[in-house]
């Protein structure tokens, strides 16, 4: 296993690099980390976690309401439609019950 060893100095400017460039990009807003790994070789790798996530959270929230507020409405509907038949037939009975 080769390693290769970095001075502090040489990474921070590296990493403090990156930053600048992660910041100049659009997308800089929604970085909520970066850094820099090194594999068994000795080799850099960078990279930057971009916050994706917590909008198509945000989406998956907006769906699961309004299937929600869909599903309500549609039990309402039904609650409303059995309430009218149960209605309808208490009239039919008493009808029924006052020509007997």
């Amino acid at each position: 296993m080769i390693w290769q060893w970095y001075s502090l100095e040489f990474v921070c400017s590296i990493i403090n690099s990156l930053k600048g460039n992660i910041l100049i990009c659009a997308n800089a807003s929604r970085v909520s980390a970066f850094g820099m790994t090194f594999d068994d070789h000795g080799n850099a790798s960078f990279f930057a976690v971009v916050d994706q996530s917590l909008a198509l959270q945000r989406e998956r929230i907006a769906e699961q309401k309004e299937e929600k507020a869909a599903e309500k409405k549609l039990a309402a509907k039904k609650a409303a439609e059995k309430l009218s038949e149960e209605k309808a037939a208490d009239k039919t009975a008493t009808k029924l019950g006052k020509n007997c």
